[in-house]
């Protein structure tokens, strides 16, 4: 095995999350949700080929995810409004025995899944694998949500856990960040627990029509990784054909490799001390924390 290799897998949402407002995002969730299909969030996954420090080959491949993503219920039943983007759900870590006929499943009909293959060298690889370890050993697995910073310890959501794999690798680039990353003013009044006492009726939030806020209205921002956004990057690039990559295929799923590119690892994996936490909702905004993570490329 000349380099070891860090593949990201994209899954989007069946029918695609619209963003441009609160009611477009209710809508779509419902839309996705009792469409019945698989992953109706989307999802990313990760894997990761290399020789561990006994020369033997090793493989990982996991993702984060919720132990019931009962989303709709909970903005129902206990009105949470665009509260449900802090909320943080029961966490844990897919297993490679669970995921590979899945993702072989996908790969059969070329449907719904593409792929970012890095060529690494082994160290660097070793260095991720410390710390899906790390997050395992401290159980950091325990809280998912799309605020939550998972080289923070705060538990992750699926997007943001393959983002970090990047972060800690060095290779996170102003194309990725800029592309698969997102934000959105929320405006307090359709916000319910956990940020406030507010009940925002689910109606109100699909059929209100209301915008996300400006910088003049209460609001409370969210920095987030979307896996919709990271699968229509990767498409994009593959219908680019740049030979800065390679096209690449696996079955008849599409995806694009790197060629080997040395990085610099983060030396400290953590931005904090390693324990699992809940996030800080306190906080105006995680900007901060977002700030640290794509800096560190």
């Amino acid at each position: 095995m000349e380099h070891a290799k860090l593949t990201l897998y994209f899954i989007p949402s069946p029918f695609g999350l619209n963003w441009n407002s609160p009611s477009s995002l209710a809508r779509t969730i419902v839309f996705n949700k009792y469409s019945f299909k698989s992953r109706f969030m989307g999802h990313v996954n990760i894997e990761l080929e290399y020789l561990n420090k006994d020369g033997e080959k090793s493989h990982m491949l996991t993702g984060m995810v919720a132990k019931k993503l009962n989303a709709v219920e909970l903005l129902l039943k206990k009105h949470m409004g665009l509260g449900i983007l802090w909320h943080s759900f029961p966490g844990r870590l897919e297993t490679k025995e669970e995921l590979i006929p899945e993702l072989e499943g996908y790969m059969k009909t070329g449907k719904r899944l593409n792929f970012i293959t890095y060529n690494i060298d082994h160290e660097t690889a070793q260095k991720l694998y410390d710390y899906y370890e790390m997050y395992e050993q401290h159980q950091i697995y325990n809280f998912y949500g799309l605020v939550n910073s998972p080289l923070h310890g705060e538990g992750a959501g699926c997007s943001g856990f393959g983002a970090s794999f990047l972060s800690v690798a060095g290779l996170l680039d102003d194309g990725f960040i800029k592309n698969c990353s997102t934000s959105v003013r929320a405006p307090l009044d359709l916000i319910g627990p956990p940020i406030t006492n507010n009940e925002p009726r689910f109606l109100k939030l699909l059929y209100q029509n209301k915008s996300w806020a400006n910088d003049n209205e209460p609001h409370k921002e969210i920095y987030f990784w979307d896996p919709d956004l990271m699968f229509n990057y990767t498409k994009n690039l593959i219908e680019e054909k740049s030979n800065k990559y390679q096209l690449v295929s696996k079955n008849k799923s599409l995806g694009i490799e790197y060629p080997y590119q040395k990085t610099k690892p983060k030396e400290d994996i953590f931005f904090t001390e390693v324990k699992s936490q809940m996030p800080d909702l306190k906080k105006p905004n995680n900007q901060d924390y977002y700030n640290q993570v794509i800096s560190k490329n």
